[in-house]
């Protein structure tokens, strides 16, 4: 009886390899900008609730860290990433509906709600320099399925349409369209996200999997960056369900 073909290593167990420092500082950079931006809209909305809105921001940082480099997501593969993803996402569309996304709504402008994702055109530049360096698949940004890099540039190029009020009859769907493509552009983020992560539902093979959650301080990619895009998203479209936004 012939011996059998050795099995290749679950697609997890691939090697890791760290971001250069430089891009990583850039990163990090650009996740203190999104919460110290979160932190400033509830000041601006609701001042009484800044210092427990920096509390549970720091905490949440350490805690999504904490988990990261637990090795617990790891272990779990696939229902403890699945669990994750949905957990932060939740969290988002929570704080979004909430009473404290109300106020955030109303008080925060609109064209600084679009601007805020502009976040995203930095964040594909990072993207785009960790899959040159064989820390993410190219599927994750816009050399393969990841577009999203469009939608940071659209939030920088409609800052000066929303600031002008000569062109205030074209606020609304201006943002009505920015939102939609946004949107769009984060769902298809999230499916090529998944279906490059390591585990049975990985179907982009690319490249190394996906393994910016299973580290920190890469995780905050998806508690951070992914969560406050979305949160950012439905503040708006209650900005715009309003009658005067």
């Amino acid at each position: 009886m012939s011996p059998s073909a050795p099995m290749s290593p679950p697609a997890w167990s691939a090697t890791w390899t760290a971001p250069s420092l430089p891009s990583l500082v850039a990163f990090v950079v650009v996740v203190m900008a999104v919460v110290a931006l979160f932190i400033l809209a509830v000041r601006k909305a609701e001042p009484r609730w800044t210092l427990p809105a920096t509390l549970a921001s720091v905490l949440w940082l350490a805690a999504t860290a904490a988990l990261a480099e637990s090795g617990l997501l790891v272990a779990g593969l696939p229902r403890s990433l699945m669990l994750a993803f949905g957990s932060f996402n939740l969290l988002a569309v929570a704080i979004a509906l909430s009473p404290l996304g109300r106020r955030l709504a109303d008080a925060i402008p609109l064209v600084a709600l679009v601007g805020f994702q502009g976040f995203r055109l930095p964040l594909e530049l990072v993207l785009h320099r960790w899959a040159e360096e064989g820390v993410i698949p190219i599927t994750m940004t816009w050399e393969g399925r990841n577009f999203d890099v469009i939608t940071g540039i659209l939030a920088l190029a409609a800052i000066p349409f929303l600031r002008r009020r000569a062109l205030a009859r074209w606020h609304r769907p201006i943002a009505i369209g920015f939102s939609a493509v946004g949107l769009a552009l984060l769902s298809n983020v999230g499916v090529t996200a998944v279906l490059s992560s390591p585990g049975p539902m990985r179907r982009f093979f690319d490249g190394p999997p996906l393994q910016l959650a299973f580290h920190a301080p890469t995780i905050w990619i998806v508690s951070i960056c992914v969560a406050g895009a979305l949160c950012g998203h439905l503040l708006l479209v209650r900005k715009l369900l309003a009658r005067n936004p």
